[in-house]
């Protein structure tokens, strides 16, 4: 299953404002996304693709969270 356009669309800031525990994914993926200042900017597609981090699997773990 593709990933929502939607979830994939959405800055780091705003899914981690709405909910604190996909924080933990971030961290599990040694990602400084969570707590950076330009999370405002970065889609959760943007930095997926910046860590390299199949966005199929980030989806499924940030939707689990």
């Amino acid at each position: 299953m593709a990933p929502t356009s939607r979830l994939m669309r959405t800055t780091v800031a705003e899914l981690v404002t709405r909910w604190p525990r996909t924080v933990r994914v971030f961290v599990r993926h040694r990602m400084a996304c969570a707590g950076c200042a330009i999370s405002r900017f970065e889609s959760v597609a943007d930095v997926a693709a910046i860590y390299r981090v199949p966005l199929d699997t980030f989806a499924k773990e940030l939707e689990r969270a």
